[in-house]
């Protein structure tokens, strides 16, 4: 697992020590969507999907424009 949240949480304890303050859910979270991002990026066809996609997603021609905020919006709606 990722040493960083759990560093965090520990603040310098020794290595043989325990810990008394909590992982922060916020922390595990985030841990959990990089440990997923780079399974998805291991995938042998990630690559190849992900290149489909892009060209599909550039070769369209979409009517939908978007507005100043949306973006904002919608990537704060990932992440909830």
């Amino acid at each position: 697992m990722d040493s960083s949240v759990f560093a965090k949480a520990r603040k310098r304890l020794p290595h043989q020590a325990s810990s008394t303050d909590p992982i922060l859910l916020e922390d595990m979270k985030a841990l959990g969507y990089q440990k997923l991002d780079l399974i998805e990026r291991d995938h042998p066809a990630y690559e190849s999907v992900m290149s489909e996609v892009l060209k599909d997603t550039f070769n369209s021609q979409s009517s939908n424009h978007i507005s100043k905020g949306e973006v904002r919006d919608w990537l704060n709606s990932l992440l909830d």
